[in-house]
């Protein structure tokens, strides 16, 4: 792969700088793009990629580094379906306990008042793939669902705390639930 074009990675570094602005501290990548092929096509772009990441990162201070996680996906689910849910699954719900999400919280006693902050959102997940939306989705979806078991968690602790005892027995039958839907 030639990158002589941009061999300090400036635009790579504005990209990353710019989800920083927009969403926080934290950035989480998940790479889905093969990472070995008999000819070599998508492999270059991991490659690269890699590159790209590694030298954002050697700029950036150490709470800053953006986490990068590969899977080839189509080798993986090639291989074993329930690895894939398993390790895809758990870095989408590392990810979004890391980032957390916002929420905000009014009094039923005081809806004219400003609602309480509850949590911030502070960071992203970025995936990546080439030329297929599916494996795109794929990810995002399970992305979206531990964001959603993390909100419906929030609500309940709130509205309903005397119901469920401890944030962690809660995210237990959120997780059995996720595994039960695939």
């Amino acid at each position: 792969m030639n990158l002589s074009f941009d061999i300090y990675f400036e635009a790579t570094k504005k990209h990353f700088a710019d989800l920083y602005s927009l969403y926080g501290p934290l950035l989480f990548v998940l790479n889905l793009v093969r990472k070995s092929e008999s000819t070599k096509r998508e492999q270059h772009l991991t490659e690269g990629y890699q590159q790209a990441i590694d030298a954002v990162n050697k700029s950036l201070p150490k709470d800053l580094k953006i986490v990068y996680y590969h899977q080839d996906m189509k080798a993986l689910l090639k291989r074993d379906k329930e690895e894939f849910l398993t390790l895809t699954n758990s870095f989408a719900h590392i990810s979004i306990s890391k980032t957390d999400f916002f929420s905000a919280q009014l009094l039923p006693k005081e809806k004219d008042k400003k609602p309480i902050i509850l949590t911030f959102q502070k960071g992203v997940v970025r995936s990546n793939c080439v030329d297929c939306l599916d494996r795109t989705n794929t990810f995002q979806q399970l992305v979206g669902e531990a964001a959603l078991s993390l909100q419906v968690i929030n609500f309940y602790l709130i509205t309903n705390s005397n119901h469920f005892r401890s944030q962690r027995s809660m995210k237990i039958k959120i997780q059995r639930l996720n595994h039960h839907h695939y």
